[in-house]
């Protein structure tokens, strides 16, 4: 039975707030893991920070280097029996990194387990010829287990390989889940957005789709929470988004937080109603903004992008492309209907029964006990 768990991920300062979804994330696993009993030891992956490709390649390949020597290093005095190597990635550009750590590990004695995050499997999947098709297939191979973020990534992968397939979701923790169904006001219509003020998450379409709502209703607001994202932001983007909020006809109703605490998050999504997440952004898997509003009974309408139809399971909530106009009028559809409190219950009722801490944990940490 597998007990210990060589974590490689990147985890970052357990003292400082994770920073992006891919932090959130592997901390998220490594206390559930704990939490069953399974001891973990970390190695963290470096956090790249600088954004030209010439300083992305040269950080991204110093620390690669740097970072598998740490993991070799862990390895190389650590434990055999009953012990794995758990990696988790995120394919595209950093399958050769799988490789050689699945390599390393293997070489050195231990079995290892590879959880594949994001969003970008399907594009590296499309993309897969020769060399790169051939490590593709052996890094899959020399797993005892493979996991997916994603649901439909598995039936993608099945032909590469013989190797154990699971899917194992993003999952919210049950005390972030309200035990009985979340009751919101009805004396306004509140819409939020929070996350990194990037071009990628189309927070531009956001307001877009809020203007022409607030044309239409008197009663609609706009929450927009978040800040400059430290990897890859684009200031001129931001900066434009700052003062359309500050300048919109419907200032007044618009209400600006920058990047705020969880417990801002979880009270400001209690007191909204729908959360639009018109999102392009090619690294985007189960978003973790997804998971927190739907806990909350936040109605989400979503861009039919990678996982986001399958998370929502309702195509009443799913918007083919990216034009506001489509988006409100999904909102102005649902508003007229009078559906708003229906599907609030139907999301909150779904995060609680397939994306809780409950449901996914146990099954995962078997598997991985298993191993």
């Amino acid at each position: 039975m597998t007990n210990r768990l060589y974590f490689f991920a990147n985890i970052g300062n357990w003292k400082k707030n994770p920073i992006g979804g891919g932090q959130t994330s592997a901390r998220r696993v490594i206390e559930g893991f704990r939490q069953m009993g399974i001891e973990i030891i970390e190695v963290d992956r470096h956090w790249n920070v600088l954004t030209s490709k010439v300083g992305h390649f040269i950080e991204n390949s110093f620390y690669a280097t740097i970072n598998t020597a740490e993991l070799f290093f862990v390895l190389l005095f650590g434990r055999r029996s009953n012990s794995a190597m758990f990696h988790i990635s995120y394919s595209a550009s950093l399958l050769p990194l799988e490789f050689i750590n699945g390599v390393l590990a293997c070489m050195l004695g231990y079995k290892t387990i590879l959880y594949l995050k994001g969003g970008k499997l399907e594009d590296t999947i499309k993309g897969l010829h020769g060399l790169k098709r051939w490590i593709f297939k052996k890094n899959l191979d020399m797993r005892s287990l493979v996991l997916f973020e994603g649901e439909s990534d598995i039936e993608r992968v099945k032909p590469f390989t013989k190797s154990r397939l699971v899917y194992f979701p993003n999952y919210i923790f049950e005390k972030n889940i309200p035990q009985t169904q979340p009751v919101k006001l009805k004396d306004y219509i509140g819409i939020c957005h929070f996350g990194r003020i990037t071009e990628d998450k189309n927070v531009h379409l956001v307001l877009d789709a809020f203007e022409i709502l607030a044309e239409k209703y008197n009663n609609i607001r706009l929450t927009l929470v978040g800040g400059l994202s430290g990897k890859g932001g684009n200031k001129k983007y931001y900066d434009m988004i700052e003062s359309r909020c500050k300048n919109s006809k419907y200032a007044n109703r618009i209400f600006r937080i920058g990047q705020s605490s969880q417990a801002y998050i979880a009270d400001m999504l209690s007191k909204n109603h729908i959360f639009l997440f018109p999102t392009a952004d090619p690294c985007e898997g189960q978003s973790n903004s997804l998971n927190e509003a739907m806990a909350q009974g936040v109605v989400p309408i979503v861009s039919d992008f990678h996982f986001n139809k399958t998370i929502v399971a309702d195509n009443r909530l799913v918007v083919k492309g990216f034009d506001a106009k489509d988006y409100a009028e999904k909102i102005s559809d649902l508003i007229e209907s009078n559906l708003l409190e229906d599907i609030s219950m139907e999301m909150w009722n779904r995060i609680k029964n397939v994306y809780s801490f409950e449901r996914v944990n146990k099954r995962i940490c078997n598997e991985i006990k298993g191993v």
